[in-house]
């Protein structure tokens, strides 16, 4: 069998390019590390007035549904699932949520790829969350990969019971 010289560079150019891909891909994709980071990384708006409390509230804008959409990310601190007591489990939204948004938000809302969100209702009215949910951001996609309108806001009216 003979070897073409063209043929070998052809392989090899193929395979550098190929390897190329892969590492750009698996650092610029999401993953655990890069969103267990967000919380580093600069706020998305700076528009936020301080409550007597300390508590960050998010002025907001109306978006085309005329939803309030916060202007800013909240951070909600990492624990572990055993110490987070959700509210209303029985609640058809948690039921939506689990089979849909548990596998990136976790079970207990304690986060894994995507951020903790079990104490979103403390910082963010209904209304908020769902023009955030509707629009989508980072890793989720509108409607956190919903179709149903009625799902979304049913998931939506349970994390704004969600307190911490």
């Amino acid at each position: 069998m003979k070897l073409s010289p063209v043929g070998i560079m052809v392989v090899t150019l193929g395979a550098l390019v190929g390897i190329i891909v892969w590492v750009v891909a698996y650092i610029g994709l999401p993953n655990d590390i890069t969103h267990r980071n967000l919380a580093k990384n600069p706020a998305i708006q700076t528009s936020v007035n301080q409550t007597a409390s300390g508590n960050a509230t998010p002025t907001s804008a109306s978006g085309t549904s005329g939803t309030a959409i916060p202007t800013q990310i909240v951070e909600i601190p990492q624990k572990p699932a055993s110490q987070i007591h959700l509210v209303d489990t029985s609640d058809p939204g948690y039921q939506i949520f689990e089979q849909t948004c548990a596998a990136c938000h976790g079970s207990s809302a304690e986060g894994k790829v995507g951020p903790p969100i079990y104490a979103i209702g403390h910082y963010w009215s209904e209304s908020q969350i769902l023009g955030f949910v509707q629009k989508g951001m980072g890793g989720m996609p509108p409607n956190g990969g919903l179709s149903d309108p009625n799902q979304v806001k049913e998931v939506v009216a349970w994390l704004s019971k969600q307190k911490g």
